[in-house]
């Protein structure tokens, strides 16, 4: 650890913390599962799928006890902690608070957390990346970093993503008292009533390699080709979610049978999220985009998910479509750092 006078003199005691590998095993999905901050984008299956970089997890520990996780990922050379499209979250993973922490400690403890690894991180890699979960709630240690004297500092940027709730949603009641659909836009209302309307088809599909055409065909027409280098990525993802009963796919069609739109939503033991979407332009007036959200949301709500995660508004196209659905804005961290470390 770094001499930080800052947490010295009796202000914030740090020794006693190390940080150590972890490996994608059993023993670390538990930690994900048990965490507040732990989402599926942290589970071995999920980072098992990085391709372009590798998975970087770390226990903390405090006195050889475990206290919290932490998730990277790394460039192939393992020299930088690096954003990767396909983890929307990651970072600290707290333990949950013990039944017998007051509050006090419990945020005593994150704290000096947060502290050490801010700090630790520094001698790990050369560049550093954090995307953090929504569920992180203090940045403090990372904000104070080398508060007191010259050095690296912390550089953040605030994202946003909508999360639904599904709690008191009924997938079998009339659409004039669903919460989602009574917390949409107008114009996305009427979308709805005319997909209905229209009897555009709703499935599930285990049809992998449709999806990637169409996800192709998406992006092709956003130019945007550099969507096509994650292909690869997408379909080891989706299939795992798949193969493991970890989320579903879903496809609407048109009444005379063209496959419109496709959604795909993964899930643990907190949440759904809508991973990816695609859409064939030519059925743009069937309302296939609208409808394939509209039957994954009933669906989700029928499996007793509780919430969905929309999964970043942070684009303005994007961000439009996504929050005609309704929904609260949650926000969350990205966290960047130069660090210190020459290996």
């Amino acid at each position: 650890m770094s001499d930080t006078s800052f947490y010295q003199d009796g202000f914030m005691d740090l020794t006693g913390y190390s940080l150590e590998r972890a490996a994608l095993d059993e023993k670390w999905d538990a930690l994900v599962e048990s965490s507040p901050q732990g989402t599926l984008f942290s589970t071995s299956l999920f980072l098992s799928c990085l391709q372009k970089n590798k998975p970087g997890t770390w226990y903390c520990k405090k006195n050889n006890q475990i206290v919290a996780g932490l998730v990277v990922t790394e460039s192939p050379d393992g020299l930088d902690s690096v954003a990767d499209d396909l983890i929307i979250y990651g970072g600290l993973l707290f333990k949950p608070k013990l039944k017998e922490q007051s509050d006090a400690q419990s945020i005593s403890e994150k704290f000096r957390i947060s502290a050490f690894i801010a700090e630790e991180l520094e001698a790990v890699y050369q560049k550093i990346f954090l995307s953090m979960s929504p569920n992180i709630d203090d940045l403090r240690p990372f904000l104070w970093h080398n508060w007191d004297k010259s050095g690296s500092k912390w550089n953040f940027d605030l994202r946003y993503t909508s999360v639904h709730d599904l709690s008191k949603l009924d997938p079998n009641g009339p659409i004039d008292t669903n919460p989602v659909y009574l917390g949409a836009s107008k114009s996305r209302r009427q979308q709805i009533r005319y997909g209905i309307k229209k009897r555009v088809v709703g499935e599930k599909s285990s049809d992998v390699k449709r999806f990637l055409e169409l996800y192709k065909m998406t992006f092709d027409r956003q130019n945007e080709p550099q969507a096509g280098l994650m292909e690869n990525a997408l379909g080891i993802t989706i299939n795992k979610i798949l193969d493991n009963g970890m989320g579903e796919m879903y496809f609407s069609s048109a009444a005379d049978g063209r496959l419109g739109s496709a959604a795909v939503f993964g899930w643990d033991n907190k949440r759904a999220y809508y991973l990816y979407g695609a859409n064939d332009p030519s059925c743009r007036n069937e309302h296939t985009g609208s409808m394939v959200l509209w039957y994954a949301i009933l669906d989700l709500a029928s499996r007793e998910i509780k919430s969905v995660d929309m999964e970043g508004i942070n684009s303005p196209l994007r961000g439009h479509f996504k929050l005609s659905f309704g929904g609260n804005i949650v926000p969350y961290y990205h966290l960047s750092l130069k660090g210190l470390s020459n290996k």
